[in-house]
């Protein structure tokens, strides 16, 4: 196999339309590895020798239908690289008059937290509900667990609200407490992968509302919670692939994207990973 060289970089997922430029169609070329370790997960692109990357004209592409991808994408990583397995969801007696107004209380709450317990990773998303349009909040954490913690307690239980067994006790690790305005949804332990599929859906349901700046935040300026990407380059694609499975794992699936996706616009992709095909495909 041809030695490949491996640096760190920032990918760039979104290339020009270069269809015309195919493996084995007359143009020499090699096959670019974009690989995340920690993420499971790989890409492999064709890339030709000496082409110019022009911008593809106006109205070729999908653009919000890209961004809502990258957004996907970026959660699904965060996520498995993070160990992100808990959805918490965090709802309003009383909802804010705006969606600034959530984005504040959950900064907030995020303060608290972290007095309490340090820097942690999270990601989380704002939702509008499907009956009556109330706006709630889904945070996708690590430390349910590992904290003991609590929906309700004691303390935070609001009279005539029904609660299925004992209260927990007061001084307990209480969420409810910590997030002060309204029901918190205990979550059930979930695969990573499961839990950023669960979370990056809602990108794509504000997107079609309309709504497109609610997005999804993240903490990015703490370098160790961004997964680390390599890159590499190999001349034949069956040199490219299985180095790109040794460091995705042995049971690996390889889906050629430019097969896959209608209208493809770009050079061939192959992606490696189970939880591309889970998102896009469901």
């Amino acid at each position: 196999m041809e030695a490949l060289s491996i640096a760190p970089g920032v990918p760039v997922l979104d290339t020009g339309t270069l269809l015309n430029l195919l493996p084995g169609h007359g143009r020499c070329g090699s096959f670019g590895l974009t690989l995340w370790p920690t993420c499971s997960e790989g890409v492999v692109q064709w890339r030709p020798d000496g082409c110019r990357r022009d911008a593809p004209a106006a109205g070729s592409w999908d653009l919000e239908g890209c961004s809502v991808r990258r957004s996907r994408t970026t959660i699904r990583r965060f996520c498995v690289h993070n160990g992100l397995g808990h959805m918490v969801s965090l709802t309003f007696r009383i909802e804010p008059g705006s969606v600034d107004g959530v984005r504040h209380e959950v900064k907030r709450f995020l303060r608290r937290l972290r007095d309490g317990i340090g820097v942690f990773p999270y990601v989380w998303v704002i939702e509008r509900g499907e009956v009556g349009g109330r706006l709630h909040v889904h945070l996708a954490v690590s430390w349910w667990a590992q904290l003991s913690a609590v929906e309700v307690c004691e303390v935070c239980a609001v009279t005539g609200r029904r609660v299925l067994g004992d209260l927990a006790a007061a001084g307990s690790f209480c969420v409810g407490c910590i997030w002060g305005n309204g029901f918190v949804g205990r979550p059930d332990h979930r695969d990573p992968v499961t839990n950023a599929l669960y979370v990056s859906k809602y990108v794509g349901k504000a997107l079609d509302k309309g709504e497109l700046r609610w997005r999804y935040y993240v903490p990015t300026r703490v370098p160790e919670f961004r997964p680390v990407v390599v890159r590499g380059r190999a001349r034949r694609l069956e040199d490219g692939l299985e180095v790109a499975v040794a460091c995705v794992g042995a049971d690996a699936v390889v889906t050629p994207l430019h097969d896959v996706v209608d209208e493809w616009e770009a050079p061939p992709t192959w992606v490696i990973g189970r939880s591309w095909e889970r998102e896009e495909v469901e």
